[in-house]
């Protein structure tokens, strides 16, 4: 899971993400807790028709399809608002479920990266791709 200070500084940051292109950050609540996960969207700075996606689940969840439910529904927000052609998440290359539910996603390959914990990868996603098959469930978002 990303470290508590990164996702104070997202929500401080989606909270203008919002206002200024409809992306920012999601929580996934459950009655039992107030942040079973999150979603994440970002616009990228290289390059303003992209947005990088980030999900995260308590581990106890895995398994379910959740990270998946969610990240699906994040990622057609993104294609919604106006101007984005593309999306991008990535994960270190010992996670193997992350890179699984990028595929589940209709997310392809892009490229090897080099993160602070080691190497990664990196997917993508165009507004033109064909849709998964099966093309997962959404979660509201709100």
């Amino acid at each position: 899971p990303p470290p508590r200070a990164m996702v104070e500084a997202w929500l401080a940051a989606s909270r203008g993400g919002f206002a200024g292109a409809g992306y920012g950050l999601w929580l996934l609540r459950r009655p039992d807790r107030p942040a079973a996960g999150l979603v994440r969207l970002v616009r990228d700075a290289a390059d303003p028709g992209a947005a990088e996606l980030t999900y995260a689940l308590a581990p106890d969840l895995w398994g379910q399809g959740l990270a998946t439910r969610i990240a699906w529904s994040a990622l057609e927000h993104a294609f919604a608002q106006p101007g984005t052609r593309r999306v991008w998440a990535g994960a270190d290359l010992p996670n193997h479920a992350s890179i699984a539910l990028m595929r589940r996603l209709g997310m392809r390959y892009w490229r090897e990266v080099a993160y602070a914990l080691g190497p990664g990868v990196e997917f993508h996603r165009w507004r033109s791709d064909p849709p998964p098959d099966p093309i997962p469930a959404k979660l509201p978002l709100r």
